[in-house]
């Protein structure tokens, strides 16, 4: 018979919450006592290269992922249009549209905002 899982609750739906990978104290002593030292060494080894394993291969998924086509597809065009804009006339143009409107129009609204902050004395 398998293992019990203890249930949890998450956001209403249920869970099972998977036993836990560590050796309990008495299992520990009891393989001590049982088999010696050196099997529980060797099961805590063993458990060291399951965890570097997983560490492992949920890297190398990782990598996949960033390094996947839609990814790169999105990083090239960005980088793309900001070589345009970098290189050639448009950056002068926008820098000169943000500083005359966009800039402009905050200062009014800050200047409005301002007021409503002092209120009336």
């Amino acid at each position: 018979m398998p293992p019990r899982c203890p249930i949890r609750y998450v956001g209403g739906a249920a869970q099972l919450v998977p036993p836990r990978q560590a050796l309990p104290i008495w299992a520990a002593k009891a393989i001590r006592f049982w088999a010696g030292e050196t099997a529980l060494r060797v099961w805590r080894a063993a458990r060291v290269l399951r965890r570097l394993a997983r560490f492992g291969s949920d890297v190398s998924l990782d990598y996949q992922h960033f390094y996947s086509g839609p990814s790169l597809m999105l990083a090239a065009a960005a980088l793309g249009t900001g070589a345009v804009l970098a290189n050639t006339s448009l950056d002068r143009n926008f820098q000169n549209w943000y500083q005359a409107d966009v800039r402009t129009s905050a200062r009014r609204l800050r200047k409005i905002a301002k007021e409503f902050g002092n209120g009336t004395s």
